[in-house]
């Protein structure tokens, strides 16, 4: 009995696997269907958009729907223009009856319908067609149009005629400056962005048909660059020639670079002009900056060693003088020598000259507490973005990830900016030259603003290899340095800098996470 039961189980189970086999092939064969479906759909659609014959599907109010790109071109309008709009205003009057017959027959019988209509497009030509009307699977009316009156031709030439509208548009349009010359050099199309760079070169306007070579008489220089970059283009190579001026105001300045190409078997000249000048001004901006912070970081530390100078001479110079005043006091207790007043004067200017000396170097030292610090409104954010454009220069053999989070809307202070560059470029650069001798493997750089309690508050922040707990309250001390060859007046600069404005630098204990720095702004 037992032997049975278990002969049943397997039938079941095979039957089971059997079943489960037959559905396998059922869903594969379903999902093949659906592909192959999905597939349709796509071949169906772009036959119906780029078919060559026109086609216009519309529902049975008449209703435009549908309609590919050759129904588009024939009604002289965009596509999408043309959806949701009656068919019927497109048909003639005389021809809109039969067409509605035609269509009732189409629906009552579902059979095929055939007529010829008078049709208007939006230009309001007429054109005759025959039409073929039947219903799609979606149980609206497609229309097919043949045998137009209007040639092919025609159609083609307006298309061509909306391309050429396009592209001339698109040429006027653009703020690259282009041209075209013949083989003799003579303007043959131009842009308005070539008329307004152009004359700001030869300052006269420049037209269509005027020798481009020729127009350049009166600067001869720049005539034979261009009439030798001009041969060249019509030998078959490409020619590029920077033109610019002296830079005296930013205002006359222009820098331009002009491209000539060779086209059509080398019979047109193609010309492009690129308006460089913002960019040079910019760059010449930038290194106008480098070279002021460069001054003013020179003079700072000038400013700074003249300080550690005066404090390093001035105690032996202190001592000279002790000891020249005693000699002076034990010689006049002890005046019988003849050789005394000889002594005794000698000793005497050298007291004198040693006094002097400290003197002098009493006053070197104060040269650096300057009465007046020039300052005008300005942007921390954008003096930020500055410093950090001019540190791009000494990043290209060095990966760092230079982080700003710049809090939007601060109020503009009174700075001298220069001075701020320098602050801010002292700080990244003590971060570089840490991460340069430490195993950082991803080099991080961050700088934030804020405001709190009328002042801005600026943090530099670093992943390097930190500041050790016990030089915290040492590392802003003038001459004080942690760096084997270093002098101690970096940080010294950027807290007499920083103190001028009205603020404080301070460090904070972030040993953990690299060094932290920041620096306060008054806002008035």
């Amino acid at each position: 009995m037992s032997g049975d039961i278990k002969n049943e189980i397997q039938k079941l189970k095979n039957k089971s696997r059997l079943q489960e086999l037959k559905y396998k092939k059922m869903k594969d064969s379903f999902i093949s269907l659906k592909k192959t479906h999905v597939e349709a759909e796509k071949t169906f659609k772009e036959l119906y958009d780029f078919n060559p014959t026109i086609i216009i599907t519309i529902n049975r109010n008449f209703i435009i729907k549908k309609l590919n790109y050759r129904a588009a071109v024939f009604f002289g309008s965009e596509r999408t223009l043309l959806i949701n709009k009656s068919f019927l205003n497109f048909i003639r009057s005389s021809s809109k009856l039969l067409f509605k017959e035609k269509i009732s027959n189409l629906l009552n019988n579902q059979i095929n319908q055939t007529l010829n209509l008078n049709l208007i497009n939006l230009k309001k030509e007429s054109i005759h067609a025959t039409v073929t009307c039947r219903v799609n699977s979606d149980n609206l009316i497609q229309l097919y149009l043949f045998n137009l009156s209007r040639e092919p031709q025609k159609i083609f030439n307006y298309e061509i005629e909306r391309s050429f509208t396009l592209i001339n548009k698109l040429f006027e349009g653009t703020n690259e400056a282009l041209a075209a010359l013949d083989s003799e050099f003579n303007l043959k199309i131009i842009n308005e962005s070539f008329t307004y760079l152009f004359s700001k070169i030869i300052a006269k306007k420049i037209s269509v048909g005027i020798n481009l070579v020729q127009s350049l008489s009166e600067f001869p220089k720049l005539q034979s660059k261009i009439f030798n970059a001009c041969t060249k283009a019509l030998k078959g190579e490409k020619a590029l020639e920077i033109i610019e001026n002296s830079f005296t105001k930013v205002n006359d300045f222009f820098c331009f670079e002009l491209t000539i190409y060779p086209y059509l078997n080398k019979n047109v000249l193609l010309i492009r002009i690129k308006n460089l000048t913002n960019y040079k001004i910019e760059e010449r901006l930038k290194h106008q900056w480098q070279a002021e912070i460069g001054l003013s970081c020179r003079s700072s530390a000038k400013e700074e060693m003249a300080s550690a100078l005066a404090h390093e001479i001035n105690q032996p110079l202190s001592t000279i003088v002790t000891y020249s005043q005693t000699c002076l006091l034990l010689i006049k207790q002890k005046s019988t020598n003849e050789i005394l007043p000889k002594l005794i004067e000698a000793l005497e200017k050298i007291s004198m000259q040693a006094e002097l000396a400290g003197e002098i170097i009493h006053n070197m030292r104060t040269l650096r507490h300057k009465d007046h610090l020039y300052k005008e409104k300005g942007s921390i954010n954008e003096v930020i973005q500055d410093a950090i454009s001019l540190l791009q220069y000494e990043l290209l053999n060095f990966k760092l990830d230079i982080v700003l989070n710049l809090q939007e809307d601060l109020p503009l202070i009174n700075i001298n900016k220069i001075h701020i560059m320098q602050v801010l470029l002292n700080l990244a650069r003590n971060s570089i030259e840490a991460f340069k001798s430490s195993n950082i493997t991803c080099p991080q750089l961050s700088i934030e603003t804020n405001f709190h309690s009328e002042e801005i508050i600026v943090h530099i922040r670093d992943n390097g290899p930190g500041i050790p707990a016990e030089y915290l309250n040492k590392i802003l001390n003038s001459y004080f340095t942690t760096k084997p060859h270093g002098t101690g007046i970096g940080l010294g600069i950027c807290k007499t800098l920083i103190e001028q404005h009205g603020g404080k630098l301070n460090v904070h204990s972030n040993m953990a996470y690299g060094a932290w720095f920041s620096f306060t702004l008054p806002i008035n």
